[in-house]
């Protein structure tokens, strides 16, 4: 009785998991519809009540979700997708009401920056993180990272003020060949606040980071570019009061290994609690 519970534990994991990796992958669309001020304000307001307490919660926003063009599946082991019905760039979002941890991941240039999606994918269901937040139209259509109105942005706002003292780690892709100095060009990773000054809580993930046989540069102290300081996500949070925020750019290199290494996902899990 007791292997058969297991076999049937193990297939509703299995089946949550595929139903999660479809409604990702199939997120994305080549349309980007705008939205008013307002609908990014309500938006807020909607998000922050599902982050609080989605359980509770989401049947009672239906409405409110429909209206801004979004949906909320809730499916097995506490997981809640938030899906964009109409296609029109609206972001996909993951919640996992049952983690031990409060922070974040964000994904804002998944089909620019390759790899950084899938990577923040797996590090959501592997890991312990709240939530999780994907573009879903390529940035020369809307940039997520720079443009202030809109559903995604909105999200993001709404976890730091329900979650304010965690972490929210967004990942960003580079090219060493593009690079304008020897730091630039010889480094696997670059962290930042979004500020120009380093903290104690990069410091540490930076130390982390290093052991996994990386070349980690703090942006501010070791190196003075892409530190993220014109991201809408940093500066929209920073007006909030907000200060957990850090910007993480990974070169081509990293990202391949990261996506294709288990034990590497792993390691970067333990550096970003």
């Amino acid at each position: 009785m007791r292997y058969v519970l297991l076999l049937c534990t193990c297939f509703f994991i299995l089946e949550a998991k595929s139903k999660i990796k479809n409604l990702y992958m199939q997120s994305k669309t080549e349309v980007y519809k705008e939205i008013t001020y307002e609908n990014y304000q309500n938006a807020v307001e909607v998000f922050e009540a599902i982050l609080d307490k989605p359980a509770l919660n989401v049947e009672k926003l239906v409405r409110e979700l429909s209206f801004l063009g979004l949906e909320v599946l809730k499916l097995e082991n506490g997981i809640f997708c938030i899906v964009d019905m109409n296609r029109e760039g609206r972001g996909f979002y993951m919640i996992n009401e049952k983690s031990k941890s409060g922070s974040m991941l964000s994904a804002p240039h998944r089909f620019h920056d390759l790899k950084t999606g899938s990577i923040s994918y797996k590090l959501m269901l592997k890991g312990s993180f709240k939530a999780a937040a994907f573009n879903t139209v390529h940035r020369k259509i809307m940039d997520a990272a720079h443009t202030r109105v809109t559903i995604f942005n909105a999200f993001h706002l709404a976890f730091t003020r329900v979650y304010p003292q965690e972490s929210l780690y967004q990942l960003h892709g580079f090219s060493n060949v593009k690079r304008f100095t020897t730091a630039g060009k010889e480094a696997d990773i670059i962290i930042s606040n979004g500020s120009k000054h380093t903290d104690e809580r990069i410091q540490k993930v930076q130390k982390c980071l290093s052991k996994a046989d990386k070349k980690v540069h703090l942006y501010g102290k070791d190196i003075f570019e892409l530190g993220g300081t014109k991201n809408i996500q940093f500066k929209t949070l920073s007006q909030d009061a907000y200060k957990n925020f850090m910007h993480i750019e990974l070169n081509q290199c990293t990202r391949k290994e990261v996506d294709s290494n288990q034990m590497l996902i792993q390691k970067i899990i333990g550096c970003l609690p």
